[in-house]
């Protein structure tokens, strides 16, 4: 072979090779996917349990709303005052 073709194939190669040292920046292993998936996930039940309790709160403020009108209506009612 020429020297010119081995100066191109081992320009080729290191090429390569420093494509190949920068992989470990572009992908991640299997431990760390499943790392992330399971910080994912656990983000995850803890916001959809924050909205349940969320919504259980509107649900009680809500009801205790409604009481409290009805007591308001019956002393309105007793006082003579119409709302």
């Amino acid at each position: 072979m020429s020297e010119t073709m081995l100066e191109k194939i081992l320009l080729k190669v290191i090429e390569m090779d420093e494509k190949i040292n920068n992989l470990p920046n572009i992908f991640v292993t299997k431990e760390e996917f499943h790392k992330a998936m399971d910080h994912i996930t656990t983000s995850f039940d803890h916001f959809t349990r924050m909205y349940e309790r969320l919504d259980l709160e509107i649900l009680s403020v809500r009801s205790k709303n409604y009481r409290l009108e009805d007591r308001v209506e019956i002393i309105e009612s007793k006082l003579g005052l119409e709302s």
